[in-house]
C-alpha cells in the first residue's frame, strides 16, 4: 500500500479524535504452491482514517481507531478534519430538535 504522507496540524492536538481521507495505491504478488502460479495485484482507492487521541500504558497521543480501504475511486487529496466531541454534536442535535418543534407548532397554529 502506498499513500500521501502527512502532518497533524498542531491546531488539532486537543481533539478528541481526528478523521483522515487520502487517495491510495496497491501494488502485490498472489502465488501458489501447487500448481506453482503468481499473478500481479495492482488497485487504487480512497482510505478513511480514525485517530482517537487517548492515553494508552502512560503515551498521550492519537492512536488508530480503524481504517476503511475502498478499492475504486480515489480521493482528489489529502482532508484531515477534527471529529467533534460528543458533547458538540449533542447541541447541534437537540438544537436542530427544537428548531423543528418549533416549526411544527407554528404550522399547527396557522392550520387551525
Amino acid at each position: 500500500f502506498s499513500s500521501v504522507t502527512f502532518v497533524i496540524p498542531p491546531e488539532f492536538f486537543s481533539a478528541p479524535a481526528i478523521r483522515i481521507t487520502a487517495p491510495f495505491t496497491f501494488t502485490g504478488v498472489v502465488s501458489t504452491f501447487s500448481p506453482p502460479e503468481s499473478a500481479l495485484l495492482t488497485g487504487e482507492g480512497t482510505v478513511h482514517v480514525l485517530l482517537v487521541n487517548q492515553t494508552i500504558g502512560g503515551s498521550t497521543g492519537f492512536f488508530l481507531d480503524h481504517a476503511d480501504y475502498i478499492f475504486g475511486a480515489r480521493a482528489s487529496g489529502l482532508t484531515i478534519e477534527p471529529v467533534p466531541e460528543p458533547t458538540t454534536i449533542l447541541l447541534l442535535v437537540s438544537g436542530l430538535a427544537g428548531a423543528a418543534a418549533r416549526l411544527g407548532f407554528a404550522n399547527k397554529r396557522l392550520r387551525k
